[in-house]
C-alpha cells in the first residue's frame, strides 16, 4: 500500500517568501523563497506551479524547513508585537496610543494567520 503527502507548495513557499512587496515582482518573490531555503529558483519555482509532481525528500526537507522556520520568526515578532502593544495600552496615557496598539495587535494578528478567513 502506497502513502503520499499532498503540500500545498504555494502555501508554503508563500510562508518562506512572505508577503509580496508592492513594488516586487513574482519572480523575485520566488527567488527571495529560493534564497531563504537554499533551493534554486528553478526549482521553487516548478514547486510553485505544480511543474515537479515527485519533489526529491531533500528538496521536500528544505522546503519544510525553511516555512517552518518562518513560522517561528513570525510568532516571535508577533509576540514582541503584542508585548509592545502591552506596554502602550498600560501608559498613564494610552488613549494617545490607542491607534498604534490596534495597529501592533492586527500585525500581530496577521503575523500568526489568525486574520485569515
Amino acid at each position: 500500500m502506497q502513502s503520499t503527502l499532498e503540500l500545498d507548495w504555494k502555501h508554503l513557499i508563500g510562508e518562506i517568501a512572505g508577503p509580496m512587496k508592492s513594488n516586487e515582482t513574482r519572480e523575485r518573490w520566488l527567488d527571495r523563497a529560493a534564497r531563504k531555503s537554499r533551493l534554486s529558483y528553478r526549482q521553487i519555482k516548478s514547486l510553485y506551479y505544480g511543474q515537479c509532481e515527485d519533489p526529491r525528500a531533500s528538496v521536500t526537507f528544505r522546503v519544510l524547513t525553511a516555512a517552518e522556520k518562518s513560522r517561528k520568526e513570525a510568532g516571535q515578532l508577533a509576540s514582541q508585537f503584542e508585548a509592545l502593544a502591552g506596554s502602550l495600552h498600560a501608559q498613564e496615557n494610552s488613549d494617545r496610543h490607542s491607534s498604534d496598539v490596534l495597529a501592533l495587535i492586527n500585525a500581530a494578528r496577521a503575523l500568526r494567520g489568525l486574520d485569515r478567513a
